[in-house]
């Protein structure tokens, strides 16, 4: 298990790198149907594409960020598709890639063919492409773009690549015939000679993808690897509200986001509780339920119920329910009387603390209902500013179950520390207002810690869902269906310089992962390089003074490091509770300080080259110096020029469809020159058919003298039949301006070509 990548992977997952993965796969399955999809139709062609599932509202929250940032539209029907101008950038992507992956292939024809021994058909050649693409797919699974070591033909693995040699085998024993087998090993032996440019882009560019993959979380088995012994300590305590949802008593939008919550938190193996005083609120809407729902409705009235939307949220839940199942849905209040049993099978149980010490707080608790009403009122009077409807008053015991719940919470978290750390136990409630009440306190407090009692189930989810695994029946296929689309191609245009620059390292002989990633993330010294290339000697002297800058850099580092190696062993001691967390921190740290202890001795050897007496100033790249990240996180200068990077797409995306619409206006202009002959055209029937008898008529003076032989109702029919053939010329030109102007079909049609071309 590779407890380097299974790290790397909850880190993408807590950033917003998550969040790009899921837009890149919707606005790729946007494309490949290119029609309108609802949320519920587009999450099941992910996963019949892919092999992938997502949630429901991640996706939607997705689909709204795509919306806003002008990829996709949402028609009336809610139904989503790609914006016009969206898609022809992402048919221009899987253009220039099917080109690139032509010129890999005709490199890679070339390269093993020197391998062999006879003349190789192209069913040979497709089926060692086939395996040697299976076998990048998989390093990349397995090493995550640590697999960039791999290809770097050194030989020298770290412990988390102790394997390669049976991941080749296992390739090289899926080919049958012993000269393919000899090629394949052949060529992997020397793919470090072999790559190309556009092999070294693809690898980049797989590395990335990778990344972007491993954003969506862990597979289930590396899942329970790293949680089979680290648990979340938390317990979360349900409104009544959250058990409405869980009970399926209700209709709210929150209601499946609760029921994720649960699911996902039992994975996590959170406790879900709720309190005695909770459950009598719940005990005590029966009532309501037994006064107001009635149970022996016939269908033709429910559903007139339904469709007039005036009915409550827990009877429009029981009659949804009722017209599917007529017999066997049961009434709300027999829910609630089962419910206790019923919770317990989900997962949540009743928290059977007593809490004498808060209950003994009398005046302390009203005042703190009184505080809630006021903030109650204050909220009611803004709504009523600003014109919207007001919520009105809660009732006495809704206060009061309220407070107590989150004084209860409180109570709790006191009792076992101040720290963040120590904050184990949360709310989870669909009211909003018991929320912005909470907020409300918390930012009045001023103590520094603001961490809300009370989250909504949405919001809770989304915390969850980065710590979860990624929902796919199979991992492995769906890692490499989803790299092996543009689904993931975040970074489209990748510089020449920057391959051109990663080559030269490769040739220098330098393997080291950190310092190449490091240096073509730079643009100081992607500009230098560039700058210096005309000029072999002083490119060269250029690189090896960046490598000599490191050295000192590298030896602070690993002092660090080793630093908080040591630290965490003596707290590991002292602290024999909480071993299972600090022994995974242990390891990760002990990973960095041996990879950079590897990356020392690359540094060493290459800090042996003989001193040149002369040596070029560099100084201007002080700001832009190479940094190792021992964690491999970016630093604040690389996420500023991601920015930059960001904003510079961006203003090309915004070029492009300036220049799209320019050439959509320019090609409608043209077809307004048929208007000529069709104006033509219809001027001469009208004087044809309309303007006979006129003196001035010349168009029926010249017909009378070409046909004075015939009858005057002979002469009308040859008139008709002019007018009709003149009529069926102007058909083409009149078709051709209503298309160019009112078909979205052609303009799309003429924007492939356009772009084809």
């Amino acid at each position: 298990m590779n407890l380097d990548k299974i790290i790397r992977s909850l880190d993408l997952a807590k950033s917003d790198a998550r969040d790009k993965t899921i837009d890149g796969i919707v606005e790729y399955i946007l494309f490949c149907i290119n029609d309108e999809v609802s949320s519920d139709e587009l999450n099941v062609l992910i996963k019949e594409e892919l092999i992938l599932e997502l949630h429901k509202s991640e996706l939607e929250e997705g689909l709204g960020k795509l919306i806003d940032s002008n990829a996709i539209i949402k028609g009336e029907n809610n139904k989503y598709k790609l914006t016009t101008e969206r898609f022809v950038q992402l048919r221009k992507v899987v253009s220039e890639n099917d080109d690139a992956e032509k010129i890999r292939l005709e490199n890679f024809t070339n390269s093993v063919k020197k391998f062999s021994n006879g003349v190789l058909s192209q069913e040979d050649i497709k089926l060692l492409w086939s395996t040697f693409t299976n076998y990048l797919y998989e390093c990349y699974l397995d090493h995550g773009k640590n697999a960039l070591n791999i290809f770097s033909g050194r030989g020298n693995y770290s412990e988390g690549e102790i394997d390669l040699k049976s991941l080749i085998s296992k390739y090289e024993n899926g080919l049958t015939n012993q000269n393919l087998k000899k090629i394949f090993r052949e060529y992997i032996d020397n793919f470090s000679k072999e790559v190309t440019t556009e092999g070294l882009d693809y690898l980049l560019n797989l590395a990335n993808k990778a990344e972007a993959f491993f954003a969506l979380g862990l597979s289930k088995d590396e899942y329970n690897h790293i949680y089979e012994e680290i648990t979340f300590d938390w317990t979360i305590f349900v409104d009544t509200n959250f058990l409405y949802s869980i009970l399926d008593l209700h209709s709210h939008p929150e209601n499946e986001a609760a029921k994720a919550v649960v699911e996902l938190g039992r994975q996590l193996k959170i406790k879900f509780h709720y309190l005695n005083i909770t459950l009598q609120e719940l005990q005590n809407r029966s009532k309501d339920f037994d006064a107001n729902i009635p149970r022996n409705l016939l269908y033709s009235q429910i559903h007139a119920l339904v469709e007039s939307e005036q009915i409550d949220n827990f009877s429009m839940r029981y009659f949804e329910k009722k017209l599917i199942d007529m017999e066997n849905t049961p009434h709300p209040l027999d829910i609630v009387g089962h419910a206790v049993n019923n919770l317990k099978s989900k997962g949540i149980e009743i928290f059977r603390y007593p809490f004498e010490k808060l209950s003994d707080q009398v005046e302390y608790l009203r005042d703190r209902e009184s505080n809630y009403n006021d903030h109650l009122k204050i909220l009611d009077e803004t709504r009523a500013e600003k014109g919207i409807k007001i919520k009105g008053p809660k009732d006495a015991k809704q206060i009061f179950h309220d407070v107590f719940l989150r004084e209860a919470i409180i109570f709790l978290r006191e009792s076992t520390g101040n720290t963040i750390n120590d904050v184990k136990y949360l709310g989870v409630t669909l009211d909003k207002r018991l929320i912005k009440y909470d907020n409300y306190l918390i930012m009045k407090r001023k103590d520094g810690i603001h961490i809300p009692n009370f989250f909504s189930p949405s919001i809770l989810l989304k915390k969850l869902l980065k710590y979860s695994p990624v929902k796919s029946d199979d991992y492995r296929r769906a890692f490499v269906k989803t790299i092996s689309t543009p689904a993931l191609d975040n970074n489209y245009h990748t510089s020449k310089v920057t391959i051109r620059s990663v080559k030269y390292f490769y040739n220098m002989g330098i393997s080291d992962e950190k310092l190449i990633l490091s240096a073509i993330k730079d643009e100081i010294f992607l500009s230098k390089f560039k700058e210096f290339e005309s000029d072999a000697e002083i490119l060269k002297e250029f690189v090896e003074a960046e490598i000599q800058k490191k050295y000192s850099q590298l030896s602070d580092t690993l002092g660090d490091v080793e630093g908080k190696l040591n630290r965490s062993n003596e707290l590991l001691t002292a602290m024999s509770d909480k071993y299972e967390f600090d022994s995974v921190r242990t390891k990760k740290l002990e990973a960095e300080v041996n990879e950079l202890h590897g990356t020392v001795k690359v540094y060493n050897m290459l800090g042996n080259i003989k001193k040149r007496e002369k040596t070029p100033n560099f100084s201007k790249l002080t700001e832009g110096q190479l940094t190792i990240d021992g964690a491999l996180k970016l630093s604040n200068a690389e996420k500023i020029l991601s920015e930059v990077k960001q904003g510079n797409r961006n203003l090309i995306n915004q070029i492009e469809t300036i220049d799209t619409l320019n050439k959509v206006t320019s090609w409608r202009r043209k077809s307004l020159w048929y208007l000529i002959p069709v104006f033509i055209v219809i001027l001469h029937v009208f004087l044809v058919l309309f303007c006979q008898k006129e003196n001035w008529n010349y168009v029926s003076s010249l017909m009378d003298g070409w046909f004075e032989k015939l009858t005057d109702g002979r002469k009308d029919l040859v008139k008709g039949i002019v007018s009709a053939v003149l009529l069926v010329c102007i058909i083409k030109p009149v078709s051709i301006i209503w298309k160019r102007f009112f078909s979205d079909e052609e303009k799309d049609k003429f924007l492939k070509d356009k772009y084809s071309k």
